[in-house]
């Protein structure tokens, strides 16, 4: 609901950037909600401003957005286009925080095409580079694909290793969250105990 108000101040005053970011954001939410008719919707809304503004990393991440959206609908070969679409962009402007998870979406379509040995190399690049750019959600996602295409393959030895790797950075993750969740609480006691004292 705060975003759809956001994105109606953004109309007013007719901010393409902030207009555009907001779709691509209320798309991202619809898509965690599991409603994926509103996601594309909005995803497609978003990737023309982004177009017209000509921002090359906003159209490589909306790309691969859609390119999840596809996954989690079992349309593997359309996700497969986005996915590509999206990294040859974000090779050539340089941008790795978007290059890695399409590598991640591409290994997963291989696992379930049962390609390992191509999801396992996926999985590789995208670890490399998470690593490379310390994005521990990245690390996670592509551990986890490497541990499932090694187990396919039967690289028992590594399989186990990178699920130690995907099972620490899981707590790691969840960890954060819980950190993040007790400091907004704090921040919210605080503000209501200043509240109180001021009225």
């Amino acid at each position: 609901s705060y975003y759809h108000k956001s994105l109606e101040i953004e109309k007013e005053v007719e901010s393409k950037e902030g207009i555009s970011t907001s779709l691509n954001t209320i798309a991202n939410i619809y898509l965690n909600q599991g409603n994926y008719t509103k996601a594309l919707a909005y995803y497609t809304k978003a990737l023309e401003l982004f177009r017209e503004l000509k921002n090359d990393s906003e159209i490589a991440t909306c790309l691969s957005n859609i390119g999840n959206l596809y996954l989690l609908r079992e349309e593997y070969e359309k996700s497969k286009t986005l996915y590509n679409q999206s990294l040859e962009i974000s090779i050539e402007i340089g941008e790795k925080f978007i290059e890695a998870p399409s590598y991640v979406g591409l290994g997963l379509i291989c696992l379930n095409e049962d390609n390992a040995q191509k999801a396992y190399e996926f999985g590789h690049k995208a670890y490399a580079i998470a690593n490379e750019i310390g994005a521990l959600k990245l690390i996670n996602e592509s551990a986890e694909l490497i541990a499932k295409a090694s187990e396919q393959l039967g690289l028992y030895k590594e399989a186990y290793r990178f699920h130690v790797v995907f099972k620490s950075m899981s707590d790691s993750l969840i960890n954060k969250d819980r950190i993040r969740r007790i400091s907004e609480l704090e921040y919210q006691y605080k503000y209501k105990k200043e509240k109180q004292t001021i009225l």
